[in-house]
């Protein structure tokens, strides 16, 4: 399953982390696309903050393979 597919088939309550934990220097994950902020927030976040935090890394995705 890709990247991709996980973020949009992801429960809200799911975190969309693949296993893949490595930040790049903008300290977003490059595996999921979260930021650090958001990874160390998830657990307290309400369900629409998730649905908003997964929403922005399928735009940074599709943001990062349209280019």
């Amino acid at each position: 399953m890709t990247i991709e597919n996980r973020l949009q088939q992801a429960v809200p309550a799911t975190s969309p982390c693949i296993g893949m934990c490595k930040l790049n220097t903008e300290a977003v994950c490059l595996g999921c696309q979260r930021t650090l902020n958001q990874i160390q927030a998830w657990p307290t976040m309400t369900e629409q903050q998730r649905i908003e935090a997964t929403q922005a890394c399928l735009r940074l995705l599709q943001s990062a393979t349209d280019n």
